[in-house]
């Protein structure tokens, strides 16, 4: 996270954006948008207003775990957490220290603090949230490379007195102007261009990256399918990804809940979690289907799901 808020810091306009700069802004770009939507995927109930729902799970994405303790002056907390002794028969810490930035250290047990886990495998979602950003920024590069390729697809021989004179035409010329002046130091010393005719591939990149996208958000417990592929989507296909997702939900959702029945033995406080969204089911009765083959439903139908109440809602989708 740190290389990610050096980026912000920097003031960046297009004549300072070299490749390794884009590179970086195209990922940090990626892990943020992903990040955002990791950790507004769950919503808590009864937690105090001591407790602050957004650290809580910022905490859990980015380490994997966070305790909750009760504190004589602001009461029920939540905060960050070194092991601080053995393990039980269970391989849960028996001791563990809480901390925070302001320096704030207390040493405690099983008996006055609740661990929370960011799933069963006690691991960070931040993880596999950097390998798709670096998937995505990597296609998205490509992508970027390509349509510039297709642009300006040759190579230009010059002397290196015309070197520093050409590189202030291309970038004319990379910024679109209208029109490029040129001295009459040119007409002197004639250039050679050399053609370099670059395929269009970005058509086939812009699927790939929709692709990876929809498996990224898709781990993070987000509806998606892959509405490339084809005009109609078979109902069975699109239903077997909410399966998908639905099971990504239950990895992060059953260790809260852990943590739920553990702050109501030890605190005796009620606390429940949910995932955020409404209760849903594919309506197949819109246009697209098809009797004696199935249901089949159109990309744009696949997009707005009835819940419950009557109301429809956007799901799934491509990255933007």
């Amino acid at each position: 996270m740190n290389i990610l808020f050096d980026f912000l810091k920097q003031k960046v306009t297009p004549w300072n954006r070299n490749a390794a700069t884009m590179n970086n802004l195209t990922f940090n770009d990626y892990y943020m948008r992903l990040t955002e939507l990791s950790v507004n995927m769950y919503q808590w109930y009864g937690l105090p207003d001591s407790v602050d729902e957004r650290f809580l799970e910022m905490t859990l994405h980015m380490y994997g775990v966070a305790i909750f303790l009760e504190d004589p002056v602001l009461g029920l907390v939540v905060m960050r957490t070194a092991n601080a002794g053995k393990l039980d028969i269970y391989q849960t810490p028996e001791e563990s220290t809480a901390y925070a930035v302001t320096g704030y250290n207390r040493k405690l047990n099983q008996n006055n603090s609740v661990l929370v886990f960011n799933n069963r495998l006690r691991t960070p979602s931040s993880l596999t949230i950097e390998l798709y950003a670096e998937r995505l920024a990597d296609i998205q590069r490509t992508i970027d490379v390509n349509v510039k390729g297709v642009k300006t697809p040759l190579l230009i021989k010059c002397t290196d007195k015309q070197l520093r004179t050409l590189k202030n035409l291309y970038s004319q010329y990379d910024g679109n102007e209208p029109v490029i002046y040129a001295t009459k130091e040119l007409e002197n010393n004639p250039l050679e261009a050399i053609l370099t005719p670059v395929p269009f591939i970005a058509d086939k990149m812009n699927t790939l990256k929709h692709q990876t996208w929809n498996e990224a958000v898709t781990f993070i417990g987000i509806e998606s399918a892959n509405t490339d592929k084809a005009e109609r989507l078979i109902t069975d296909e699109v239903t077997s990804n909410l399966g998908t997702a639905e099971a990504q939900r239950y990895t992060k959702l059953n260790a809260r809940r852990d943590a739920c029945k553990a702050l109501s033995k030890v605190f005796g406080k009620k606390v429940e979690v949910d995932f955020r969204s409404n209760n849903t089911v594919l309506d197949t009765s819109a246009e697209g289907k098809k009797d004696g083959e199935g249901d089949t439903i159109d990309s744009a139908t696949y997009r707005s799901y009835r819940s419950s109440d009557g109301s429809t809602r956007s799901l799934g989708g491509g990255a933007r």
